[in-house]
């Protein structure tokens, strides 16, 4: 184990939710973020988020995203953001994207792999955003950013669950020759929350940021570095419940990224910013395969891979205000990315030869521009891409946002337009692969409207309908391969409040009904529940004393596996709870309790969701 990242995860110290943090610009849905008016953007503060979760975990709690995660944290967590498919999302650190090329999944991000200890917060931007960010945000962008505080302090934090989990955290944040620092190390084990999983992972990250977000020249650096190495049952297996092969599958990835933004003023408002990234993931895979059964009479072969994936981009923006209640930004990038892939599939014995290699360059040019008058915005972007061995593709973003004067009620409606450039798995694999394959497009309507309302309670409704055409798809016959052959729709709406109950108790509802069918056949897609749901109970019980509860509630879906076929699988509901003690301002005690019912339940055909687990938890802060 590569835990050499870790080292001095004891002596490092982060502060505390209430440490001094820095304004910055980060791009998540707009690149004129004081105009966006885009009520659709959710930002998710990590304090107060049960310690030890994953991110796959905590985006479970949003309305308009499930998250798949056969066999817990062992399992890849693969995000339905809108009930598209989990390689339509975009997932990135500090505006860095993550998500690899060479994988099967067509580059989605394993949100299960991804702890949240780390981070400040989530920031989340559903909707068709390929005109802000070019290839892959087809359903949407999901952005981790990392701290960065000017004032001294930090955390230590360290827990202990009762399925063999733990966690052990440390992180700090102060100035830095003049820049905000931050500086977090973490190390996790997921435990066995189910029978044959295993999960081990950890990370090392900083951020420096410009206290002043105008200053000339370095005005931010980020870098986080991660090894993860997990065992469990493969997907399509049949799991723990079904399997008929139960040596488990094993993966391991190390993954490095790191970004540099300069920025100068150039007067009359106009600013001028260059920013270079490099994102590096190394992942090994050896499976045991998986035995035949209802749908596959010959099963999946054992096989092995060692995938390595680069992408470097470059790209420079000019922010300019050329009228009154006007802001403009035009630019250019320009991106490469490498990657290979060794590896065997094994039939009766002989190996196969399963390796690749790809190279793709992408330049890019965007424009944005922002109109606010009163109450009233209007934002616009534009983008053309052209991807290495594609013709160009030009996409584009509207959206007209009306908020009252007194802030309590907004009004939002977008329309957009995305593409996906088909992955170098998808391309090249040799068994499966397709080099005719075109890009996936996407075309999406979005309505949104939030009331705040007296007393400090806050009502929001969402609803959208998106069409996705030239989806990448397995085909059996006349041999196996990957073709552009679906059309499919994704249409829903979302229902989210909070209000609070006299002055200890708040009380926050979700409810979401979204529905992704084949246009052609009118079949729901599999691995997507038409109904999720649930509530959060938070009591401040005492001055030191405060507790919750979470209901979760995930409908009826349509699963597959080897074994089984497809499958219905039936509904369920789980309740975790949560009280923390905080006997002085710098020492929190938090105990947490996740399916406190023991609900017997499946995150995947065969696959069992863990049972009653609970964990301790201790933090020290230290500072101001």
């Amino acid at each position: 184990m590569r835990w050499w990242l870790l080292a001095g995860v004891g002596l490092a110290a982060a502060h505390g939710a209430q440490a001094q943090t820095v304004d910055e610009v980060v791009v998540t849905a707009s690149r004129l973020p004081a105009l966006a008016g885009d009520t659709t953007v959710r930002t998710l503060p990590i304090a107060g988020q049960t310690p030890g979760a994953s991110l796959g975990q905590v985006l479970s709690g949003q309305p308009d995203i499930f998250v798949l995660q056969p066999g817990g944290r062992a399992g890849v967590g693969s995000i339905y953001l809108r009930g598209a498919d989990p390689n339509f999302t975009v997932v990135m650190l500090d505006g860095i994207p993550l998500n690899d090329a060479t994988d099967s999944r067509g580059g989605a991000v394993d949100a299960s792999a991804l702890g949240i200890g780390d981070l400040e917060r989530i920031e989340i931007a559903p909707g068709v955003r390929s005109a802000v960010h070019g290839s892959g945000a087809l359903a949407g962008v999901i952005n981790l950013i990392l701290p960065a505080g000017t004032q001294p302090g930090g955390r230590i934090e360290a827990g202990v669950g009762s399925e063999g989990d733990g966690l052990v955290l440390g992180a700090w944040r102060g100035p830095v020759g003049g820049y905000a620092g931050g500086l977090s190390a973490q190390w996790e084990d997921g435990g066995e929350p189910t029978p044959g999983s295993s999960f081990e992972g950890g990370s090392l990250s900083g951020k420096l940021a410009a206290a002043d977000a105008g200053q000339a020249g370095l005005r931010s650096a980020v870098f986080r570095l991660s090894h993860t190495q997990s065992e469990g049952f493969p997907d399509d297996s049949g799991g723990d419940r079904l399997a008929v092969i139960r040596t488990p599958e094993r993966r391991e990835a190390d993954q490095g990224v790191g970004g540099v933004r300069f920025g100068w003023a150039l007067g009359g408002g106009s600013d001028l910013e260059v920013l270079a990234s490099v994102f590096r993931r190394e992942e090994d895979i050896d499976s045991p395969g998986v035995a035949p059964g209802l749908r596959d009479p010959f099963g999946l072969p054992a096989s092995q891979s060692s995938t390595r994936f680069t992408r470097s981009r470059l790209q420079a923006v000019l922010r300019a205000e050329p009228a009154a209640n006007w802001r403009l930004a035009l630019g250019a990038e320009a991106q490469r990315e490498t990657g290979d892939s060794r590896g065997t599939l094994t039939f009766f014995g002989f190996p196969l030869p399963t390796s690749f290699d790809l190279e793709r360059d992408t330049v890019s040019a965007f424009a944005e521009a922002g109109y606010r008058n009163g109450g009233w915005s209007l934002d616009l972007a534009a983008r053309a891409d052209r991807p290495e061995g594609f013709d160009t593709r030009a996409t584009g973003g509207l959206a007209l946002a009306w908020a009252a004067p007194d802030g309590g009620f907004t009004a939002r409606a977008a329309v957009g337009s995305g593409f996906k450039a088909p992955s170098f798995y998808a391309l090249a694999n040799p068994l499966v692969g397709n080099p005719a394959l075109r890009p996936e497009t996407s075309q999406g309507i979005d309505l949104a409207l939030a009331w705040r309302l007296p007393g400090g309670g806050r009502f929001e409704a969402d609803g959208f309908y998106s069409r996705y055409r030239d989806l990448i798809d397995f085909l059996p016959t006349p041999f196996p391969h990957l073709e552009n052959v679906a059309a499919v729709v994704s249409r829903g709406v979302t229902l989210t409040g909070e209000t609070p109950l006299g002055e200890t108790l708040t009380v926050r509802g979700r409810l979401a009904y979204i529905e992704t069918y084949d246009r052609g056949t009118g079949a729901q897609l599999r691995g997507r529940p038409r109904w999720r749901g649930g509530a959060d109970l938070d009591w401040r019980v005492a001055p030191s004393l405060t507790a919750g509860l979470t209901l979760d509630y995930v409908g009826e879906r349509l699963e597959s596996s080897i074994p089984t076929a497809d499958i219905e699988l039936d509904g369920y509901a789980t309740l975790a709870a949560r009280l923390t003690w905080k006997p002085r301002d710098d020492l929190a005690l938090t105990a947490s309790v996740e399916n406190l019912t023991d609900t017997d339940y499946q995150t995947g055909a065969g696959f069992s969701g863990p049972g009653t687990t609970a964990r301790l938890t201790l933090r020290r802060t230290f500072g101001g």
